[in-house]
């Protein structure tokens, strides 16, 4: 047993020694925890929007201001939706078999290499998954500024 956690399982309850322990998934995120999570993109997508405002010239004086708004609130909003979708796929094992040919690449001008075929490296993956990525704050604050592009626009 490798880690320190089967180790004080298997302390715990002898009964198990050679059986891989199954442990409860990670506890799932009070409402304050999403809340924090939720709060940090937005703001992080509100320096991204401001950012955007200055650089399509919000500050100049003829400047037509709603537009610019609704512009930057809409690119924002897309950005954030996308990479959502993007970390959602990346945790589904989307990109594995780019990260295999990679690895596989690599490999080959490292002669001490282990070879190991995709199925291997697919079922290595497999059993040391990480839990998926949040991808709800983002998608949160990409609906968010989306929302405001689109009354952005009414008002416009």
């Amino acid at each position: 047993m490798s880690s320190d956690k089967e180790k004080f399982y298997l302390q715990e309850n002898p009964q198990d020694e050679g059986r891989t322990p199954e442990f409860p998934s990670p506890k799932r995120l009070t409402l304050r925890q999403i809340f924090i999570r939720s709060s940090i993109w937005t703001g992080a997508a509100a320096i991204l929007s401001f950012v955007l405002m200055a650089i399509l010239g919000i500050f100049a004086e003829s400047a037509d201001a709603l537009k610019i708004a609704c512009d930057a609130c809409f690119v924002t909003g897309v950005v954030f939706v996308c990479l959502a979708f993007l970390s959602f796929s990346a945790g589904q094992g989307t990109f594995r078999p780019l990260e295999f040919a990679f690895k596989s690449f690599i490999n080959m001008f490292n002669r001490k290499a282990e070879r190991e075929r995709y199925h291997e490296y697919s079922e290595r993956k497999k059993k040391n998954a990480r839990p998926l990525p949040a991808f709800l704050p983002p998608i949160f604050a990409g609906l968010l500024f989306i929302i405001a592009a689109i009354i952005l626009l009414t008002i416009y």
